[in-house]
């Protein structure tokens, strides 16, 4: 009995961590990069009291 319940545990840690992977993976796909960037220019103007545009597309890495 305690070693199934072991064996479903350590099954459904490895299922977790493949979904977290996959999220992970997917990220720089479902986030819109229009929205990143006019985020970063708003932060940015926001910061330093100056109009900040950003005209190429920005890169994300995670």
């Amino acid at each position: 009995m305690p070693s199934s319940l072991i064996r479903r545990g350590v099954w459904a840690i490895g299922v977790a961590a493949i979904v977290i992977a996959l999220v992970v993976a997917a990220l720089p796909l479902i986030a819109s990069t229009r929205i990143v960037r006019d985020r970063i220019a708003w932060e940015l103007s926001a910061w330093s009291g100056f109009r900040v545009a950003i005209e190429g597309s920005p890169r994300i890495e995670v």
